[in-house]
Protein backbone atom coordinates (compact mmCIF):
# COMPACT_ATOMS: atom_id res chain seq x y z
CA UNK A 1 0.00 0.00 0.00
CA UNK A 2 3.05 1.94 0.60
CA UNK A 3 3.95 1.90 -3.43
CA UNK A 4 3.18 5.24 -5.15
CA UNK A 5 2.88 3.88 -8.78
CA UNK A 6 -0.01 1.77 -10.71
CA UNK A 7 2.25 -1.02 -12.02
CA UNK A 8 4.30 -3.49 -9.42
CA UNK A 9 7.00 -4.94 -11.03
CA UNK A 10 9.00 -7.94 -9.50
CA UNK A 11 12.17 -9.68 -10.32
CA UNK A 12 14.41 -12.13 -9.40
CA UNK A 13 17.95 -10.83 -8.78
CA UNK A 14 20.32 -13.01 -10.16
CA UNK A 15 18.79 -11.96 -13.99
CA UNK A 16 19.67 -9.27 -17.03
CA UNK A 17 17.27 -8.04 -18.66
CA UNK A 18 17.28 -5.63 -21.79
CA UNK A 19 16.92 -2.03 -21.40
CA UNK A 20 13.41 -1.77 -22.83
CA UNK A 21 12.15 -4.21 -21.17
CA UNK A 22 9.93 -2.00 -19.07
CA UNK A 23 8.53 -0.68 -21.80
CA UNK A 24 7.26 -3.28 -23.18
CA UNK A 25 5.75 -5.04 -20.34
CA UNK A 26 3.60 -2.02 -19.37
CA UNK A 27 2.36 -1.52 -22.91
CA UNK A 28 0.13 -4.86 -22.29
CA UNK A 29 -1.90 -3.11 -19.36
CA UNK A 30 -3.67 -0.70 -22.56
CA UNK A 31 -5.79 -3.65 -22.29
CA UNK A 32 -8.38 -3.53 -19.23
CA UNK A 33 -8.51 -7.73 -19.32
CA UNK A 34 -4.95 -8.33 -18.50
CA UNK A 35 -4.28 -8.29 -15.38
CA UNK A 36 -0.57 -9.80 -15.11
CA UNK A 37 2.43 -9.94 -17.75
CA UNK A 38 5.25 -12.05 -17.67
CA UNK A 39 8.62 -11.99 -19.53
CA UNK A 40 10.31 -14.92 -20.97
CA UNK A 41 13.46 -16.77 -18.77
CA UNK A 42 16.33 -17.51 -21.34
CA UNK A 43 18.58 -19.95 -19.23
CA UNK A 44 22.40 -19.88 -20.09
CA UNK A 45 24.81 -22.31 -18.76
CA UNK A 46 28.22 -21.87 -17.31
CA UNK A 47 29.10 -25.43 -18.59
CA UNK A 48 27.51 -26.88 -21.39
CA UNK A 49 27.37 -30.52 -20.93
CA UNK A 50 24.64 -33.12 -21.78
CA UNK A 51 23.02 -32.34 -18.34
CA UNK A 52 22.32 -28.37 -19.25
CA UNK A 53 21.59 -29.33 -23.09
CA UNK A 54 18.61 -31.35 -21.99
CA UNK A 55 17.59 -28.83 -19.77
CA UNK A 56 17.39 -26.61 -22.90
CA UNK A 57 15.59 -29.25 -24.60
CA UNK A 58 12.53 -29.47 -21.55
CA UNK A 59 12.85 -25.27 -22.13
CA UNK A 60 12.39 -25.52 -25.58
CA UNK A 61 9.37 -27.45 -24.95
CA UNK A 62 8.04 -25.59 -22.10
CA UNK A 63 8.18 -22.31 -23.68
CA UNK A 64 5.76 -24.01 -26.77
CA UNK A 65 3.47 -25.05 -23.94
CA UNK A 66 3.59 -21.43 -22.17
CA UNK A 67 3.28 -19.45 -25.63
CA UNK A 68 -0.01 -21.34 -26.30
CA UNK A 69 -1.56 -20.96 -22.76
CA UNK A 70 -0.85 -16.69 -22.96
CA UNK A 71 -2.92 -17.11 -26.07
CA UNK A 72 -5.55 -18.11 -24.15
CA UNK A 73 -5.06 -15.84 -21.53
CA UNK A 74 -4.32 -18.61 -18.81
CA UNK A 75 -0.54 -18.64 -18.36
CA UNK A 76 -0.60 -20.17 -14.58
CA UNK A 77 2.92 -18.75 -13.45
CA UNK A 78 5.17 -15.81 -13.22
CA UNK A 79 8.28 -15.81 -14.40
CA UNK A 80 11.90 -13.96 -13.31
CA UNK A 81 9.94 -10.78 -14.46
CA UNK A 82 6.19 -10.25 -13.61
CA UNK A 83 4.34 -7.13 -13.37
CA UNK A 84 0.86 -6.65 -12.14
CA UNK A 85 -1.26 -3.62 -11.38
CA UNK A 86 -1.24 -2.29 -7.76
CA UNK A 87 -4.83 -2.65 -7.37
CA UNK A 88 -4.73 -6.85 -8.04
CA UNK A 89 -2.21 -6.99 -5.34
CA UNK A 90 -2.77 -9.54 -2.68
CA UNK A 91 -0.87 -10.28 0.72
CA UNK A 92 1.20 -13.27 0.01
CA UNK A 93 1.52 -16.25 2.44
CA UNK A 94 4.28 -17.00 3.62
CA UNK A 95 4.54 -20.47 2.14
CA UNK A 96 3.71 -19.72 -1.10
CA UNK A 97 5.91 -17.82 -3.66
CA UNK A 98 4.89 -14.80 -5.00
CA UNK A 99 5.59 -15.41 -8.78
CA UNK A 100 3.13 -18.62 -9.01
CA UNK A 101 0.53 -16.77 -6.33
CA UNK A 102 0.14 -13.64 -7.67
CA UNK A 103 -0.65 -14.96 -11.23
CA UNK A 104 -3.02 -17.78 -9.91
CA UNK A 105 -4.70 -14.91 -7.48
CA UNK A 106 -4.75 -12.63 -10.73
CA UNK A 107 -6.14 -15.58 -12.99
CA UNK A 108 -9.00 -16.48 -10.02
CA UNK A 109 -10.41 -13.02 -10.07
CA UNK A 110 -11.11 -13.03 -13.65
CA UNK A 111 -8.30 -11.25 -15.61
CA UNK A 112 -5.90 -12.78 -18.20
CA UNK A 113 -2.12 -13.64 -17.48
CA UNK A 114 0.54 -13.83 -20.44
CA UNK A 115 3.82 -13.82 -21.52
CA UNK A 116 5.72 -10.67 -23.33
CA UNK A 117 7.72 -12.54 -26.31
CA UNK A 118 9.62 -8.82 -26.66
CA UNK A 119 11.09 -9.37 -23.50
CA UNK A 120 13.79 -12.04 -22.88
CA UNK A 121 15.65 -11.71 -19.30
CA UNK A 122 18.93 -13.94 -19.29
CA UNK A 123 19.80 -16.32 -15.90
CA UNK A 124 22.19 -19.14 -15.42
CA UNK A 125 20.78 -22.85 -15.10
CA UNK A 126 22.17 -25.24 -13.26
CA UNK A 127 24.89 -27.66 -14.03
CA UNK A 128 25.07 -30.72 -12.32
CA UNK A 129 22.02 -32.90 -11.15
CA UNK A 130 21.60 -32.03 -7.79
CA UNK A 131 20.76 -28.36 -8.23
CA UNK A 132 18.16 -29.27 -11.50
CA UNK A 133 16.63 -32.14 -8.56
CA UNK A 134 15.92 -29.59 -5.76
CA UNK A 135 14.98 -26.68 -8.05
CA UNK A 136 12.07 -28.86 -9.47
CA UNK A 137 11.04 -30.60 -6.31
CA UNK A 138 10.88 -27.03 -5.19
CA UNK A 139 8.81 -25.59 -7.85
CA UNK A 140 6.10 -29.04 -7.58
CA UNK A 141 5.93 -28.29 -3.86
CA UNK A 142 5.01 -24.13 -3.92
CA UNK A 143 3.30 -25.04 -7.11
CA UNK A 144 0.80 -27.67 -5.22
CA UNK A 145 0.87 -25.84 -1.86
CA UNK A 146 -0.55 -22.63 -3.99
CA UNK A 147 -3.15 -25.01 -5.77
CA UNK A 148 -4.56 -26.56 -2.33
CA UNK A 149 -4.48 -22.75 -1.11
CA UNK A 150 -6.50 -21.59 -4.13
CA UNK A 151 -8.27 -24.69 -5.20
CA UNK A 152 -11.45 -23.19 -7.07
CA UNK A 153 -8.94 -22.61 -9.81
CA UNK A 154 -8.94 -26.24 -10.69
CA UNK A 155 -12.93 -26.35 -10.50
CA UNK A 156 -14.27 -26.49 -14.22
CA UNK A 157 -17.61 -24.80 -13.43
CA UNK A 158 -15.85 -21.99 -12.06
CA UNK A 159 -12.73 -21.71 -13.91
CA UNK A 160 -12.85 -23.95 -17.01
CA UNK A 161 -9.55 -23.12 -19.53
CA UNK A 162 -7.79 -21.90 -16.11
CA UNK A 163 -8.49 -25.61 -14.40
CA UNK A 164 -7.74 -27.70 -17.96
CA UNK A 165 -4.29 -25.25 -18.26
CA UNK A 166 -3.05 -25.95 -14.18
CA UNK A 167 -4.54 -30.18 -14.69
CA UNK A 168 -2.83 -31.15 -17.65
CA UNK A 169 0.08 -29.20 -17.27
CA UNK A 170 0.67 -29.14 -13.63
CA UNK A 171 -0.81 -31.95 -11.98
CA UNK A 172 -0.84 -34.22 -14.72
CA UNK A 173 3.23 -33.49 -14.93
CA UNK A 174 3.31 -34.17 -11.31
CA UNK A 175 1.54 -37.72 -11.66
CA UNK A 176 3.27 -39.29 -14.48
CA UNK A 177 5.78 -41.53 -12.21
CA UNK A 178 2.36 -42.90 -10.55
CA UNK A 179 1.21 -43.82 -13.85
CA UNK A 180 4.83 -45.17 -14.96
CA UNK A 181 4.03 -47.60 -11.70
CA UNK A 182 0.18 -48.54 -12.33
CA UNK A 183 1.19 -49.13 -16.01
CA UNK A 184 4.28 -51.13 -14.71
CA UNK A 185 2.13 -53.29 -12.21
CA UNK A 186 -0.50 -54.52 -14.11
CA UNK A 187 2.14 -55.01 -17.30
CA UNK A 188 3.34 -57.57 -14.62
CA UNK A 189 0.22 -59.03 -13.72
CA UNK A 190 -0.87 -59.61 -17.50
CA UNK A 191 1.94 -61.24 -18.48
CA UNK A 192 1.80 -64.22 -20.79
CA UNK A 193 0.31 -63.12 -24.17
CA UNK A 194 3.36 -61.90 -26.54
CA UNK A 195 2.05 -58.44 -26.99
CA UNK A 196 2.00 -57.82 -23.02
CA UNK A 197 5.94 -59.75 -22.71
CA UNK A 198 6.78 -57.30 -25.53
CA UNK A 199 5.43 -54.07 -24.02
CA UNK A 200 7.33 -55.39 -20.80
CA UNK A 201 10.55 -55.84 -22.11
CA UNK A 202 10.14 -52.21 -23.61
CA UNK A 203 9.71 -50.73 -20.33
CA UNK A 204 12.62 -52.30 -18.74
CA UNK A 205 14.44 -51.83 -21.27
CA UNK A 206 13.75 -47.67 -21.22
CA UNK A 207 14.23 -47.86 -17.40
CA UNK A 208 17.32 -49.49 -18.27
CA UNK A 209 18.67 -47.01 -20.87
CA UNK A 210 18.01 -44.28 -18.43
CA UNK A 211 20.07 -46.34 -15.49
CA UNK A 212 22.66 -46.02 -17.99
CA UNK A 213 22.23 -42.57 -19.25
CA UNK A 214 22.78 -41.74 -15.47
CA UNK A 215 25.91 -44.10 -14.92
CA UNK A 216 27.37 -42.45 -17.96
CA UNK A 217 26.38 -38.62 -16.75
CA UNK A 218 28.58 -39.39 -13.40
CA UNK A 219 31.39 -41.12 -15.30
CA UNK A 220 31.58 -38.07 -17.13
CA UNK A 221 31.04 -39.92 -20.77
CA UNK A 222 29.20 -38.16 -22.96
CA UNK A 223 25.91 -39.29 -24.53
CA UNK A 224 23.31 -37.15 -25.78
CA UNK A 225 20.27 -39.53 -25.80
CA UNK A 226 20.88 -41.47 -23.35
CA UNK A 227 21.13 -38.26 -20.53
CA UNK A 228 18.19 -36.88 -22.24
CA UNK A 229 16.21 -39.92 -20.88
CA UNK A 230 17.55 -39.83 -17.73
CA UNK A 231 16.74 -35.96 -17.28
CA UNK A 232 13.21 -37.06 -18.29
CA UNK A 233 12.92 -39.15 -15.33
CA UNK A 234 15.05 -37.03 -12.96
CA UNK A 235 13.00 -33.48 -14.19
CA UNK A 236 9.62 -36.01 -13.35
CA UNK A 237 10.69 -38.10 -9.64
CA UNK A 238 11.89 -34.54 -8.34
CA UNK A 239 8.23 -32.96 -9.13
CA UNK A 240 6.66 -35.77 -7.78
CA UNK A 241 8.65 -35.47 -4.70
CA UNK A 242 8.07 -32.12 -4.44
CA UNK A 243 3.94 -32.90 -5.08
CA UNK A 244 3.98 -35.38 -2.29
CA UNK A 245 5.26 -33.28 0.05
CA UNK A 246 2.89 -30.69 -0.05
CA UNK A 247 -0.30 -32.95 -0.36
CA UNK A 248 1.21 -34.24 3.56
CA UNK A 249 1.85 -30.43 4.30
CA UNK A 250 5.34 -30.38 3.92
CA UNK A 251 6.36 -26.79 2.29
CA UNK A 252 9.68 -25.53 1.54
CA UNK A 253 9.38 -22.11 2.57
CA UNK A 254 13.01 -21.22 2.39
CA UNK A 255 15.18 -21.38 -0.73
CA UNK A 256 18.80 -21.92 -0.74
CA UNK A 257 20.16 -22.05 -4.37
CA UNK A 258 23.27 -23.67 -5.60
CA UNK A 259 26.20 -21.80 -6.39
Amino acid sequence: QQLNCEIIIISDVDIICGTDSIKHIINNFSKNEIGCVTAWTKYTNKDLNALTRSNNLYHKYEIFIRKMESQLGILGLGMSLTAFPKKLFKPIPLFLADDTFLPFHILQMGYRVIYEPKIIVNALTFTDSIGEFKVRERNANLDTSELIFMKSLCNPFKHFMSSLMLISHKLGRWLVPFFFIIIFSINISILGEPIYDLLFMAQLLVYSLALLGFILYLTGIKSRYLTVLYYFFLVNISATIGFTKAIFGYRQTKWEPER
